[in-house]
């Protein structure tokens, strides 16, 4: 006779756009059934107005370490949000306590790497998928393809949905664009940027220079790539606000793009018509990013036609290339398809 599993109750910390979508997808019974969870939280911890229920109330029960814990606050801001200090004091206590995190919060992976692999048995009870690339599980797919590592030439990716949403819809691949002002006001609405910008091209610098770096330390650390942790402060992203309006006046080819080009298999040398950026050699690794002309490279091509939130990442493979690239996209931003790769980490971390 078979014996029916109690569904697992968890705690929601941060209840902005992330957290709202989380909570409306398993408020669904056949999504919480099929994840084994409750359809609610038992409290959600806000930053503003402390601990509450799901329906907003005041919680006034006991608020112990969870067994589970959706940790979905902002990754910057304040030096403790951008620090991941933050969401370390959220996830330690619960995976020291043998408890399971899944998050898309990207400072405490930039920063503390080491840590939390240690203390989450190998990322076996942390699922970070939703870090880089959003929807697109980009790193998990990346990892099928780079198992034989010396064989890959070179790797480029656009996991800023939020710059490629702006970029897009200022200088699209066919047709007219709109203002930066406008597209800024649209990713807003579409919830790929945050409310409140002042100035829309602050917004584009400071989603490259807060966002690319930690992205890039996260995918060559979690993909083993040196050997060792990578942190986000061993990558400054330079751009001056005459870089940001060459970009939006050069949009239609522009777009931002993370690079990696292994130094003893790749005898590739990075183009030199980059905007912004930082240039690091890593441990056999030479390590690019900026707003790059796509029409330089070949394999730049794809990153041209993504249009929305889009991320992409192309791998390429064997001698001068020769095995054929592997070419991978999906949304990038956006709550939705975040919070559907947030759901399939827990589901990964219980069937395992």
């Amino acid at each position: 006779m078979r014996v029916e599993a109690a569904a697992q109750s968890w705690v929601l910390y941060g209840n902005g756009n992330i957290g709202q979508e989380v909570m409306r997808q398993l408020a669904q019974p056949e999504v919480a059934e099929r994840h084994g969870l409750l359809p609610e939280p038992e409290y959600v911890v806000t930053g503003s107005h402390g601990v509450l229920t799901p329906a907003g109330k005041k919680y006034k029960g006991t608020v112990d370490t969870p067994e589970v814990a959706f940790v979905t606050i902002p990754s910057g801001g304040t030096e403790d949000l951008s620090s991941g200090q933050a969401a370390m004091n959220i996830m330690e206590p619960v995976l020291r306590a043998h408890g399971k995190v899944v998050t898309a919060e990207k400072g405490g992976m930039a920063n503390h790497f080491d840590r939390l692999r240690d203390i989450s048995d190998d990322f076996a009870r942390l699922g970070v998928n939703a870090t880089v690339g959003g929807g697109t599980q980009l790193m998990e797919v990346a990892g099928l393809y780079m198992r034989d590592l010396p064989n890959v030439t070179q790797i480029h990716m656009a996991v800023n949905g939020t710059l490629t949403n702006l970029l897009s819809e200022v200088g699209p691949k066919e047709g007219m664009g709109i203002t930066i002002g406008q597209a800024v006001d649209q990713a807003i609405q579409l919830n790929f940027a945050e409310p409140g910008a002042q100035n829309p091209a602050d917004v584009l610098a400071g989603e490259a220079a807060g966002d690319l770096p930690k992205k890039t330390a996260i995918f060559m650390s979690k993909l083993g790539l040196v050997g060792r942790a990578v942190k986000w402060d061993e990558f400054d992203f330079d751009i001056t606000e005459t870089d940001v309006a060459r970009v939006i006046e050069e949009a239609k080819v522009r777009r931002a793009i993370v690079s990696l080009y292994h130094v003893d298999v790749a005898h590739v040398v990075p183009e030199t018509d980059i905007i912004g950026g930082f240039d690091r050699t890593i441990d056999g690794w030479r390590v690019v990013a900026g707003f790059r002309d796509t029409t330089k490279n070949p394999l730049f091509a794809n990153f041209a036609a993504l249009k929305g939130a889009g991320n992409g990442i192309v791998i390429g493979r064997g001698p001068d290339d020769s095995d054929t690239p592997i070419w991978v996209e999906g949304q990038g931003a956006g709550v939705k398809p975040t919070v559907c790769t947030m759901l399939d980490d827990y589901l990964a971390m219980t069937q395992k």
